[in-house]
């Protein structure tokens, strides 16, 4: 999705944006409705409570973090999602328990990328189902996969250090050793102009004959072995970090790119 945001026209941005806005609204709906966000004690014993609301505040993201000789970061459009604290049932706002948080990580992030499947979908385009690690994610098709791997530097990145954590230890790294070597790895963020972004990325672009036409002709194009109403969800996000409220969270506006990566830094 994101190499198809980076490289279109700025109306089929909006629309993309769009997309990922409403995902994000529906699973912080599903978090609200599902996670227990609430920590009361009855009679000496803890309970975790559904909350009436939650209130958040959320800061969208365009880019990856930046890799060891590159000269602008990847294009990654995503969300993160800072919820702040929940109203109980009785109306009192409260802090939120964050551990049940970190518990659904995976599984808000699952609802996330099916959502945005579907929004994409809906709007007509073509979509490749389980696809990533363990098939968990999806791609929109007809994406040039060179085109893709050009655009995943971070993820490049991590792998490396994970295939040097193996030849080092004899063994795969755990979750949190892969998230120790994300943190060891991650470069500080630098600004970077609009301007400077477009053009690094529209050259990549064209190194894989792909641009804003090609972009616009997947709009009701045929995905590749399925078919187009299958929506089952790959949510591949830094100079705009504009904080907004969250639907049905107390405010207004929102969007999460959320994925099941939980704490793991990226």
């Amino acid at each position: 999705m994101s190499v198809v945001w980076a490289l279109a026209d700025p109306w089929q941005r909006e629309q993309i944006e769009q997309a990922h806005a409403l995902a994000v609204e529906q699973a912080v709906g599903y978090m609200r409705e599902r996670v227990p966000l609430v920590r009361r004690k009855y009679h000496g014993q803890v309970i975790e409570e559904l909350a009436n609301d939650l209130v958040a505040v959320e800061y969208r993201h365009t880019t990856a973090r930046g890799v060891s000789g590159a000269d602008v970061p990847d294009p990654q459009l995503h969300s993160h999602v800072v919820i702040t604290s929940v109203v109980r049932d009785d109306g009192k706002i409260v802090a939120v328990a964050s551990r049940p948080v970190f518990r659904a990580a995976g599984e808000v992030g699952a609802f996330y990328r099916s959502a945005l499947a579907g929004e994409l979908v809906r709007l007509g385009y073509p979509t490749e189902q389980s696809t990533g690690k363990n098939g968990k994610y999806f791609e929109v098709a007809n994406v040039p996969e060179q085109l893709r791997e050009a655009f995943s530097g971070r993820s490049r990145e991590v792998a490396r250090a994970a295939d040097r954590f193996r030849a080092l230890y004899g063994r795969s790294p755990e979750r949190g050793e892969l998230c120790d070597l994300a943190l060891e790895n991650r470069r500080s963020k630098h600004n970077t102009t609009r301007i400077d972004l477009d053009r690094a990325w529209r050259e990549t672009g064209e190194q894989h004959a792909f641009g804003p036409a090609e972009a616009t002709s997947l709009i009701g194009a045929t995905s590749p072995g399925a078919s187009r109403g299958d929506c089952r969800g790959s949510h591949r996000g830094t100079p705009d970090q504009t904080p907004r409220g969250v639907p049905g969270a107390g405010s207004e506006h929102g969007r999460v790119g959320a994925d099941d990566r939980r704490a793991c830094p990226t």
